[in-house]
């Protein structure tokens, strides 16, 4: 269940409607912990493209998916209890976020809408978990982690 009372942050990726629900106090700063020590390789990338974004460049799917290739490859040379750190991170940062079917806001907390939403469709998913970190830690160009 989502706590009622806090920030939304409404994004479109590929033809969907995510409605994302900033995190709390105490959600934010355990997964800006966990992100720094999984994702620390990469941030200089993922600044990089925010500040792009905000003097108004487009960035390109391309570029994107450089960077979600990148993570990807850093996750793979993980042994297995990090993979299951960054799996389990990956659910917590979708749990926050809810998509928008026929009008109706599906909560990606439930394993059948997450699967409804992300099946064939990866890609999406990991630009769903970009836009997540991007919405509850980048501001203005900066990363607030």
């Amino acid at each position: 269940m989502m706590p009622t009372g806090l920030k939304t942050k409404e994004v479109v990726v590929g033809n969907n409607k995510y409605t994302i629900v900033l995190f709390n106090a105490k959600k934010s700063l355990s997964i800006q912990i966990k992100l720094a020590k999984i994702l620390g390789s990469i941030l200089p990338s993922l600044v990089s493209l925010e500040t792009k974004k905000t003097s108004g460049k487009k960035i390109s799917d391309t570029e994107l998916e450089k960077i979600i290739a990148s993570a990807l490859q850093e996750v793979l040379s993980l042994n297995d209890e990090k993979e299951k750190e960054i799996f389990d991170l990956a659910l917590n940062l979708l749990s926050s976020t809810r998509i928008n079917r026929d009008g109706v806001l599906l909560s990606l907390e439930d394993d059948n809408n997450l699967d409804l939403a992300f099946s064939g469709n990866v890609n999406e998913m990991w630009r769903v978990v970009v836009e997540v970190i991007k919405a509850n830690f980048f501001s203005q160009g900066t990363i607030k982690i």
